[in-house]
């Protein structure tokens, strides 16, 4: 190893990294906005944090003094290091409206319904709900000792009865037992509570409804937009249960399409057959759907008359398609990844500059954990940045082992199981180490499976166009259900315990590993100049 590096210090290899990734402005801000999250846990007082960055600025001005920096190096250091500040105060103030004590049993509340009705294990109707901090008049039992924040979001099971909440509607609620974050980590379930920490919840508890008030869509269009399109997506959901799909097929288009898969039984059950195929990431709407339907409008875009001629034009219409199709999925972390990343690129080309690579990777990041702090908890973000980082590294050397292809379809085939290879390369020992599992099925399933997808999408985008448009929609959902029959047929016959792996990755392992795949790329970079060189 010590050679290794000797060899890449002669040859400028790990200069050049720094020269291209360290020295980028967009790296250095999500270094220290990283830094600064995690310090909280290393020292979450407030003061001490104070103190340590007083410390260093001392020993910035220290070393000014002394003639060890100069002063465009000391103001960048300055910057970086109020930053770190900054992002560590702004983690800890979110953590704290998040951290709300449990209402008491027995007390009233106004909640506001914000993401469509879900089904729990126990049959209750699951709703994710804003507790909202008003007084409830009338109530005869004690209020809650603390009045919840606005953003105090709680997930409640709850028994509907016939009258079915739409997002936006106001319920009276009497609250039964709610557990907090806090109750979650003395309970011993620390993982539950990270999970609910990175959605963005307080707690989860039990109520009953005793009053509905309904919200208009116009109403709620004026005043809360984001609710206004979850709505919206609600009614897309609702709508598509009048296709003539079998309950299994509506689910899988829905999970594909529009990010709207239940926890109920079949939703379950679906869910463990692709994880047990290793294809999770297709149920999920992800960077490779926004891409897929970024792909097919480009592809429309090509036959309007004289759109070639305004390329400017092309892009501005391939981003508004893209951000409507995060924003309608459900704005999960790798659509609005996916779509950032698009924007920094076209907008590079927009300017009329080249894209920066660092740029594109980093901003995204930054913007998404500056505005959700909680995702640096999720899985989610996690697993969607390190699928790009293995893309970058290992598609283009697995993709060009084989040499060049001729016939387009092998080539389109052999690309889908290179990069299904490149990205398993990081995510499968990241699945250990996240959730004690993971399958080879990836290596039967992802051709199969993603040419479903491709298929499947937008024949089912297709038929919520035409229902919409009060067409005939029988001759595609007919299609739609046969690729749905398809899929099932292909995740039964894929599930082979022999493919499962079980095996609690330990951390210390994980980074070992990722340390030995550097190596390795490090030592494949330097045979290949040599054998250049030669």
């Amino acid at each position: 190893m010590p050679s290794l590096l000797g060899r890449s210090l002669e040859r400028g290899l790990l200069g050049q990294l720094w020269d291209r990734w360290g020295r980028s402005p967009a790296v250095q801000l999500l270094a220290c906005l990283l830094l600064g999250y995690l310090s909280y846990y290393a020292y979450p007082h407030p003061q001490l944090a104070l103190g340590l960055t007083g410390g260093g600025l001392l020993l910035l001005l220290l070393g000014r003094r002394f003639g060890v920096w100069r002063w465009g190096s000391l103001l960048r250091g300055l910057l970086l290091l109020l930053c770190l500040l900054l992002a560590r105060l702004h983690y800890g103030a979110r953590l704290t409206e998040l951290q709300q004590p449990a209402p008491p049993s027995g007390s009233y509340a106004r909640a506001q319904l914000l993401a469509p009705s879900d089904q729990a294990r126990s049959g209750r109707a699951l709703l994710r709900l804003a507790l909202l901090p008003e007084p409830v008049s009338g109530a005869k039992e004690p209020q809650a000792t603390a009045e919840p924040s606005p953003s105090s979001h709680w997930l409640l099971e709850l028994d509907l009865g016939d009258e079915v909440p739409r997002v936006g509607d106001t319920l009276l609620l009497r609250l039964g037992r709610m557990r907090g974050l806090e109750g979650y980590t003395e309970a011993g379930v620390a993982g539950y509570a990270h999970y609910l920490l990175s959605q963005g919840l307080s707690g989860r508890g039990r109520g009953e409804v005793l009053a509905l008030s309904r919200c208009s869509s116009a109403q709620l269009l004026t005043t809360q937009p984001r609710l206004a399109l979850e709505r919206l997506r609600e009614g897309i959901s609702r709508r598509a249960s009048e296709l003539p799909l079998s309950s299994y097929t509506r689910q899988l288009a829905l999970g594909m399409s529009l990010g709207s898969l239940g926890h109920d039984a079949e939703g379950r059950q679906l869910r463990e057959d692709f994880v047990a195929v290793g294809a999770a990431q297709l149920l999920a709407v992800s960077g490779f759907h926004l891409a897929l339907v970024v792909g097919l409008l480009s592809l429309l875009l090509r036959y309007v008359p004289g759109l070639s001629e305004h390329p400017r034009l092309r892009w501005g219409l391939l981003l508004v398609g893209a951000w409507s199709f995060s924003l309608l999925t459900g704005a999960s972390i790798p659509t609005i990844r996916a779509a950032l990343m698009l924007s920094l690129y076209l907008g590079a080309k927009f300017l009329g500059r080249p894209p920066s690579l660092p740029e594109i990777f980093a901003w995204p990041l930054v913007l998404q954990l500056l505005g959700l702090p909680e995702s640096l908890h999720s899985a989610s973000l996690v697993l969607s940045y390190v699928a790009m980082l293995a893309i970058y590294l290992f598609y283009g050397p697995i993709y060009r082992s084989v040499g060049r292809l001729q016939l387009r379809p092998l080539a389109w085939m052999w690309g889908v199981l290179a990069m299904s290879l490149a990205v398993q390369l990081l995510l499968f020992p990241l699945s250990l180490q996240l959730f004690g599992r993971s399958s080879l099925g990836f290596l039967l399933s992802a051709l199969p499976l993603t040419a479903a997808a491709c298929l499947l999408i937008p024949s089912f985008l297709g038929c919520l166009l035409l229902q919409l448009l009060g067409l005939p929609t029988a001759w595609l959902s007919t299609f739609v259900e046969y690729l749905g029959t398809s899929v099932r047929q292909l995740t039964e016959g894929l599930c082979l315990e022999a493919l499962q792996l079980r095996y609690p990755l330990p951390l210390w392992a994980l980074l070992l590993y990722y340390a030995l795949l550097a190596l390795g790329l490090l030592s494949l970079t330097l045979l290949r100049e040599q054998r250049a060189r030669l």
